[in-house]
């Protein structure tokens, strides 16, 4: 299985399979970036993208409501 990951932290060992996108540890940041980075991610052409949960904080509410939207099945 083809996988890209999107996450605030470097790749683990394990990953070298995936398309791993290091994004940015900030929420502005992040959020700006995150819509790049997915059709990038979907240039690799993967079964599945993942993206690591944002923080349940102050700030991080935009990216939290950005990755829902992003995540909805298209038809």
């Amino acid at each position: 299985e083809r996988v890209a990951v999107l996450a605030r932290r470097e790749a683990p060992a394990a990953a070298e399979e995936a398309l791993w996108v290091e994004m940015p540890r900030q929420p502005v940041q992040f959020a700006r970036a995150l819509y790049a980075e997915l059709r990038r991610a979907d240039l690799y052409r993967p079964d599945r993208i993942l993206a690591e949960s944002p923080p349940d904080s102050p700030g991080w509410e935009a990216v939290a409501d950005r990755l829902r939207r992003a995540s909805v099945a298209k038809p």
